[in-house]
């Protein structure tokens, strides 16, 4: 997974009350196991994106997702269907 995704963690549940958030994203944190830089992953992430003429960022999770043979959770419609293109679930 890659780091940036801790990074995100905290603006997609803004809304919850504070202590249930930070525990929240602890957990959600410890769900991936291992976190990557996003350097080991740019060239496939641009040559999929690219290929897919998808939006690069989004490839920031649709790769390590393919590498893991992991599902990809997301509420966005194009990127289900590029991961999907993608050979992920």
């Amino acid at each position: 997974m890659p780091s940036l995704q801790i990074r995100e963690l905290p603006e997609n549940i803004v809304d919850y009350p504070y202590p249930d958030c930070e525990r929240d994203i602890e957990q959600a944190i410890t769900l991936s196991g291992e976190y990557r830089n996003e350097i080991e992953l740019y060239r496939e992430d641009f040559k999929l994106g690219y290929t897919l003429d998808h939006p690069i960022y989004d490839m920031l999770y649709v790769v390590p997702a393919r590498r893991n043979s992991a599902r990809l959770l997301t509420m966005d419609n194009k990127s289900k269907i590029a991961a999907h293109k993608a050979g992920v679930e």
